[in-house]
């Protein structure tokens, strides 16, 4: 059987069923896939999201920080003889994806690569880009996480019949038959524990880290609090940030809520009219489709690609200046407007994800 190796920093939560189900699905063609991870480090041991799966494989790196720039190294290469194919993260400063492609190389062996494509998180460095071009020329296949980071491929002079657009998703079965459960007395209860009202109720979902300016949020906060003290944040997500949040949570404004599954986010989800996120909106776009609750952001310049799932006036509210104050000035007009804020949009599907990305690793089969 062809034996496929993805490489991740360690797994999250949110991709668990995903591998689960794409593991399933190769089976199915031929392809016995497992994950080359490992334990997370620093601001992702924080967010307290690991888990573990049965076909993951221990392949530690070593991180480290050089100036702006998260540079990767691979602890051990040898485990790459026991596979017929690799992917790896399309990004020029991991050095794990470097020994991988030179593996391959080397062996004659089809590789992938996944991620953004486009930078959309950092500013650009002419290395990194420069790399990652060589990078995607070489490659058998590309996993592009939207329909941007396709067009930026091609830009770059990259056959589009080896980019695969993912449209970059999460399972949301588990959220969805909660959402299904959620009865009028647990609204009742949520709404009594933190002495909720609903109308000036808002939601914060995931980690609490410096990409999300979680010292951005609790400013805003402290604005919101001056100007009206009813309007409560219920948290779902941890990070190594969190403590900025502390203050919030003193006075009563701030609730955190259990991040272990689903049932929270259901019930929050019924009562809360926004979503606060100031940095970066990566999956949460896709919890505010499924919720139906709008995103409240700036016009900060490190969104990820997720982002563009996003329409303003609808899906989205950005404030008209990256600051703190009008961040906190529209959040309460928004809440005092009386207008509807819910919206009605599909988030994209986790079985086309699987499709493309299964397309993707045939390809790297076939070659």
């Amino acid at each position: 059987m062809f034996k496929v190796g993805i490489i991740q920093d360690y797994i999250p939560s949110y991709r668990a069923k995903f591998f689960e189900l794409l593991r399933e699905r190769l089976l199915e063609e031929g392809v016995d896939l497992h994950l080359l991870s490992y334990l997370p480090l620093g601001a992702q041991r924080a967010r307290g999201d690991f888990v573990g799966l049965d076909f993951l494989e221990d392949f530690p790196q070593w991180h480290a920080q050089v100036g702006k720039r998260s540079v990767v190294f691979p602890k051990r290469v040898g485990q790459f003889q026991n596979y017929d194919a690799l992917i790896g993260s399309l990004r020029g400063s991991s050095f794990s994806t470097h020994a991988m492609i030179a593996h391959c190389l080397r062996f004659k062996k089809s590789f992938g690569l996944w991620g953004h494509v486009r930078n959309y998180v950092n500013s650009d460095n002419y290395l990194d880009l420069l790399i990652e071009k060589k990078q995607m020329r070489l490659a058998t296949s590309i996993f592009a996480y939207t329909d941007s980071g396709k067009k930026f491929g091609l830009k770059q002079g990259i056959e589009s019949d080896k980019i695969f657009v993912l449209n970059n998703t999460f399972d949301l079965s588990e959220l969805e038959h909660e959402i299904e459960k959620v009865t009028s007395f647990h609204l009742t209860e949520m709404i009594n524990r933190y002495n909720l009202l609903p109308e000036k109720t808002v939601l914060y979902v995931g980690g609490l880290d410096s990409s999300k300016r979680i010292d951005f949020l609790a400013s805003a906060l402290n604005q919101i609090w001056l100007t009206d003290s009813k309007i409560k944040l219920l948290v779902i997500g941890d990070g190594e940030d969190r403590y900025f949040l502390d203050k919030a949570g003193l006075r009563g404004q701030v609730h955190f809520l259990d991040n272990s599954n689903q049932q929270s986010k259901a019930v929050a989800s019924r009562i809360a009219k926004l979503i606060l996120m100031p940095g970066r909106i990566g999956l949460v776009a896709v919890d505010s489709m499924a919720l139906g609750i709008p995103i409240v952001t700036t016009n900060f310049a490190f969104h990820a690609p997720e982002f563009d799932y996003l329409v303003e006036g609808k899906s989205k509210f950005t404030s008209k200046f990256d600051s703190p104050s009008s961040f906190s000035d529209l959040v309460v007009s928004l809440l005092n407007s009386g207008n509807p804020l819910t919206f009605s949009e599909s988030p994209p599907s986790i079985e086309k994800m699987l499709d493309a990305f299964v397309q993707g690793v045939l390809r790297m089969k076939q070659s």
